[in-house]
């Protein structure tokens, strides 16, 4: 999943075709192979940090491009950072209420 989660730099639309190519599974089916290997649970924090974290490449290039490097590097490690604290909250609290 991290791997999948790398092809989402460069769009993020890329993340359930990269996921089905390294489970070695068609797209029609890879919803059905991961229910099959993660909890609802566990696939809620993995969408949360997926929607989350970095922008695809496109808008780090329009941010380095407008503001320069500084802000570029700070969306980059703030989107990350953002995406896993709000991820282990999901699961967190997904532990907490039972589920």
């Amino acid at each position: 999943m991290l791997v999948a989660s790398l092809f989402g730099v460069i769009a993020k639309e890329i993340v359930l075709g990269a996921s089905a190519l390294l489970y070695g599974v068609s797209e029609e089916t890879i919803p059905i192979t991961m229910a099959t290997m993660y909890t609802p649970l566990q696939m809620y924090s993995y969408m949360v940090f997926i929607l989350i974290y970095i922008p695809c490449i496109a808008t780090i290039g329009a941010i380095k491009h407008e503001a320069g490097w500084k802000w570029a590097i700070f969306t980059l490690l703030y989107g990350i950072l953002l995406a896993y604290i709000v991820s282990w909250i999901v699961l967190g609290v997904g532990h907490i209420i039972g589920w």
